[in-house]
C-alpha cells in the first residue's frame, strides 16, 4: 500500500530511463556527461579515466621507456623495471658444476 502512493517517477530528459528515486536519476545523468579529460598524445582519442587512456595508448605501440644500459625499449614502465633486473649483477647466480649463469 505504501508503494502504491508514490506519486512521482523521476525521468531522464535525455533517454527513457525512469527511477522512483531522485538520487538514482542524478547518478544516471552522469552517464550522459561526456567530459573526457585525458587526451591521447598520438591521436584524437579522449578518455574519462586515466587508466583507459593508458590502455588505449598501448595500441599505438610507442615504446617510450628506454633502457639506459642496452637497446631495450618498451611501452610500459613496469616492463622496463622487470628488464632492468637483468643488468643487476648483485643477484647473479653461477652454477658450481658448469658455466651456467642466471639472475
Amino acid at each position: 500500500e505504501a508503494h502504491s502512493k508514490r506519486s512521482k517517477d523521476f525521468k531522464c530528459d535525455q533517454c527513457d530511463y525512469v527511477s522512483h528515486y531522485r538520487r538514482r536519476l542524478r547518478q544516471h545523468l552522469l552517464t550522459h556527461k561526456t567530459v573526457n579529460d585525458f587526451k591521447c598524445d598520438y591521436c584524437e582519442y579522449t578518455a574519462k579515466y586515466k587508466r583507459l587512456l593508458m590502455y588505449h595508448q598501448l595500441t599505438h605501440n610507442v615504446k617510450d621507456f628506454l633502457c639506459g644500459r642496452c637497446d631495450y625499449a618498451t611501452n610500459t614502465k613496469s616492463n622496463l623495471q622487470k628488464h632492468l633486473l637483468i643488468h643487476d649483477t648483485s643477484s647473479v647466480l653461477k652454477c658450481a658444476q658448469c658455466d651456467y649463469v642466471t639472475n
